[in-house]
């Protein structure tokens, strides 16, 4: 009679175990979808980040976009060369990551070398945009010794750093000369007197004087000049 009881009993151990393997089975693909699933959210996160980061530099390059747009149609003044080392000292500054009201070293001549300005023309115009407010500047000297020194320019940044369009010269400039409307002269083309006179110039070469006139609408220019030119140049200037 034992016999007849030793198949169920098998039978019954066999069924558990079959229920524990696709029990295991089952944890196993929940455990791999579940890793899956972890990745996933982990490229999400990490795409998420990517984006913010795009994001920040489109802005920073919008930003930018705008303030050399206001600071070259600044109509105060500002000449060319001013206008270039502002945008090339404002960037190097903020690269440096200056706090406002710090100053820190800058390079004339590394400023010289990146925008093809000479040394004298850049420190110039470090100075001039200084005394407009544009930048705080300072130098200081340092001694090397059997009468050699160094000199070391710092600059920060200012309110009117961030603001291209209001930055202007104390004294407005007059590009072309000094102008003087009327004076008793008249547009040799129409007769006008509403023309524009500028200041003379003078040949370095010669000594001799040149001046120009224009006439209101600027579509012709007559030059009078009281040397001749060389015989390469037709030119009188």
């Amino acid at each position: 009679m034992e016999p007849v009881q030793i198949v169920p009993i098998l039978l019954s151990e066999y069924c558990h175990d079959e229920i524990d393997n696709q029990s295991e089975k089952q944890s196993e693909m929940y455990l791999e979808l579940l890793d899956e699933l972890k990745r996933k959210e982990q490229e999400i996160t990490d795409l998420r980040i990517r984006v913010e980061r795009l994001e920040t530099v489109n802005d920073d390059l919008i930003e930018q976009q705008v303030y050399t747009h206001q600071l070259i149609t600044n109509k105060r003044g500002l000449s060319s060369t001013q206008k270039i080392i502002m945008l090339v000292v404002k960037e190097m500054l903020e690269r440096a990551r200056t706090m406002f009201g710090e100053r820190k070293e800058i390079s004339i001549k590394g400023i010289a070398k990146t925008t093809g300005i000479s040394e004298d023309m850049v420190g110039a115009a470090i100075r001039d945009l200084d005394a407009y407010g544009a930048l705080d500047r300072d130098e200081t000297t340092i001694s090397k010794g059997r009468g050699k020194v160094q000199k070391r320019v710092s600059a920060g940044l200012t309110l009117l750093s961030y603001k291209p369009s209001e930055i202007q010269p104390i004294e407005p400039r007059e590009h072309g000369g000094t102008r003087i409307k009327g004076q008793g002269r008249k547009c040799v083309y129409c007769g006008s007197e509403r023309v524009d006179t500028y200041r003379a110039n003078v040949c370095c070469d010669c000594g001799e004087t040149h001046y120009e006139e224009t006439s209101v609408n600027r579509s012709h220019l007559v030059i009078q000049a009281t040397c001749r030119p060389s015989e390469g140049d037709k030119t009188p200037f």
